[in-house]
């Protein structure tokens, strides 16, 4: 998923049975979200409270 987080390529990421049916500013905070957890330095990492 890192290749398609790093490209924001969003319609690869998304379960194609939404159909587009969801809310693409919320889906930008995910992705954020995930390309923190996916970093390669762990202390740059979230903690799990954060």
């Amino acid at each position: 998923a890192k290749p398609l987080i790093e490209s924001k390529n969003v319609k690869e990421l998304v379960d194609p049975s939404l159909q587009d049916n969801y809310d693409h500013c919320e889906m930008n905070w995910v992705m954020l979200t995930a390309s923190l957890c996916v970093h390669h330095l762990a202390a740059a990492r979230p903690t799990m409270s954060q």
